[in-house]
């Protein structure tokens, strides 16, 4: 590590790397869909308490946990993945010089995905 190339190595690793804007905005979905699978929780535990009684709790539960669970869109990684294959394509198209993945996500997050 006394080297330059250890230097250099040194150098590379301490490199910080800022989240990228589609990350950023997926960082965001996420929160708003956990902050709402919670909340769907709970307004089914408690609305279903006090109509039905404490006898129904675990199967209340059960019930908001599974519904928690659907609010979370499964095929969101594969939508994000071709929208940004049709970006990198119709860049290409373009004959655009592409070095880094998060150039293709700068003209896509307000183009495709968040409108």
């Amino acid at each position: 590590m006394k080297t330059e190339l250890g230097r250099i190595a040194t150098l590379l690793q301490s490199v910080e790397t800022e989240p990228t804007l589609l990350q950023q905005r997926m960082d965001q979905l996420g929160n708003v869909l956990v902050t709402g699978a919670l909340v769907l929780v709970f307004i089914v535990v408690t609305a279903g308490t006090i109509r039905l009684g404490f006898g129904a709790f675990e199967e209340l539960l059960e019930v908001a946990l599974s519904m928690a669970v659907a609010v979370v869109p499964e095929g969101l990684p594969a939508v994000i993945t071709v929208t940004l294959a049709l970006g990198t394509q119709r860049m290409v198209r373009r004959h655009a010089l592409i070095r880094k993945l998060p150039a293709v996500e700068i003209g896509l997050c307000d183009h495709y995905l968040f409108r």
